[in-house]
């Protein structure tokens, strides 16, 4: 039994502690999204979703995710106004982020196969965010300095499959288009890999989806193009 003493030093430290989580949280933000690119380790509390093929598929191609009605139905529970489509990030690159408020809920792509929400409970606790979180729809406006990699080693680019020689007259159109003065670069939206637990073809799709960067990124030097990693 707790008795009223204890309970009332058991609430100082739990209102405590989640001033320290909102300002790690506010401090993630400043510093850009809440995850290590190198890791993908998520630093803030976060629902794991595993992503059919369909699902890794279209977010290789168009950077957006449609929730299986099973998904959607256990992310309503936080966020009852959530659409079944969301924008998704690569959690390999990592950036300072303007014009997101802290309260803002993100869906990072994690794992070749897996996503995370993350949980915000400041938001959870007052229903005029709560029915704002994941409201929107996605708005990822064509790129064409911009290719998407899929973790099978694909390359997408407006939402369509490329070849890696496609891919090089693209970087070569960047540098045709520049301008004197201009500043220019080709992006590139690298995947996370597949779990050592669930590669495919002994792990040769990973180091595919590297090779394949390491190629454009090479072929960009050759012709004076930056190309860094994207969203």
């Amino acid at each position: 039994m707790v008795c009223r003493g204890e309970e009332e030093v058991i609430m100082k430290q739990l209102f405590a502690m989640l001033l320290i989580l909102g300002g790690a949280i506010c401090s993630a933000r400043a510093d850009g999204y809440p995850f290590d690119a190198e890791t993908q380790e998520v630093k803030v509390d976060s629902m794991r979703f595993r992503l059919s093929a369909e699902q890794v598929e279209a977010i290789s191609a168009t950077g957006v995710v449609t929730f299986s009605p099973e998904q959607l139905t256990v992310i309503r529970r936080l966020y009852p106004a959530a659409s079944a489509k969301q924008p998704v990030i690569a959690a390999t690159f990592n950036d300072s982020v303007e014009g997101l408020d802290d309260d803002h809920i993100d869906c990072f792509w994690v794992r070749a196969d897996e996503i995370a929400v993350t949980i915000d409970r400041t938001v959870m606790a007052d229903p005029a965010k709560a029915k704002k979180a994941l409201r929107q729809t996605p708005a990822i406006p064509p790129d064409p300095n911009a290719v998407r990699l899929s973790p099978d080693g694909q390359i997408y680019h407006h939402g369509k499959r490329i070849d890696l020689r496609e891919a090089f007259d693209l970087i070569a159109a960047v540098r045709r288009s520049k301008r004197e003065g201009e500043v220019f670069e080709f992006r590139v939206v690298v995947p996370p890999q597949y779990s050592p637990d669930r590669e495919l073809d002994g792990g040769t799709a990973n180091s595919k989806v590297r090779e394949l960067f390491a190629a454009l990124k090479s072929h960009g030097e050759t012709l004076g193009v930056p190309v860094f990693k994207s969203w």
